[in-house]
């Protein structure tokens, strides 16, 4: 997305922090240009005004042996979805998937850090933060690929498991599209709810991918497999979705350490 075409639909920042000028210009380029004449107006009233009122900062879920992981997941997704989607035209974190594992938990604790707006593939790697070490629950990206207009749009989740309960943690535009609280008795319901969701957005699904359980070591070396289960609802019977997404979740909850499918 590092481009000046004019049909970029968002810029990165690979500049780290404290952000540079050459992205703040391109934050400010993309705003222009898709808000029209008001895009400008916007900034004028924005940039370097010092009057503004301060944006509350989201504190960190705190949590305590007490809680139930239930709680726990909840605790989390209320913290991610208090950062906001980010609509500015700028990702402020730079996700490369190729990275090990710990390189990524770094980067959460910059997002942390800097408390900025987010958008899906980060809010994933934050949840995978938060989640570490939490007894019995096994996590996996879910990705999905969706077409509304002749345009192709493509979304991720951090899918959850545990106690023979399946549910998401995440981060979209539409709230449909993003945390699914651990309620569904298998994949497939899981699946098959976010499909709905995408039909009621007149988007119609076309490709999901299911990754390997994630590492629950923070300092693991090892990158996160994102694709493994990979189904085109385009040419799958519903039978042989559910095939294969129950030949996956059997392997979850017998713990094989290599799935093969």
């Amino acid at each position: 997305m590092e481009s000046d075409d004019e049909d970029v639909n968002f810029y990165i920042n690979r500049g780290g922090f404290p952000i540079q000028q050459e992205y703040w210009h391109k934050l400010w380029k993309h705003t222009k240009r898709h808000h029209s004449a008001k895009g400008e107006e916007a900034e004028n009233q924005i940039r370097g005004n010092r009057s503004l009122s301060k944006v509350p900062v989201p504190i960190a879920p705190t949590i305590t042996p007490g809680m139930t992981t239930e709680e726990r997941i909840i605790c989390i997704q209320n913290y991610i979805s208090d950062l906001h989607y980010n609509f500015t035209g700028l990702q402020f974190f730079e996700i490369k998937k190729s990275r090990p594992m710990s390189g990524l938990m770094e980067i959460a604790k910059d997002m942390i850090k800097e408390s900025l707006p987010i958008k899906c593939l980060e809010a994933v790697i934050l949840s995978i933060y938060f989640t570490c070490g939490l007894e019995g629950l096994d996590r996996f990206p879910i990705s999905f690929k969706s077409c509304f207009n002749s345009h192709h749009h493509r979304h991720v989740v951090l899918g959850i498991h545990y106690s023979g309960r399946y549910g998401a943690l995440g981060l979209s535009r539409r709230r449909t599209l993003m945390y699914k609280p651990l309620i569904y008795r298998s994949l497939m319901d899981l699946i098959q709810q976010y499909k709905t969701s995408y039909e009621e957005c007149y988007h119609e699904l076309e490709k999901v991918k299911i990754g390997l359980p994630v590492d629950h070591s923070v300092h693991s070396c090892e990158p996160i497999k994102w694709k493994h289960v990979a189904i085109n609802y385009k040419k799958s019977s519903t039978d042989n979705v559910r095939k294969a997404l129950e030949k996956f979740s059997k392997q979850i909850k017998t713990k094989v350490s290599q799935l093969i499918i």
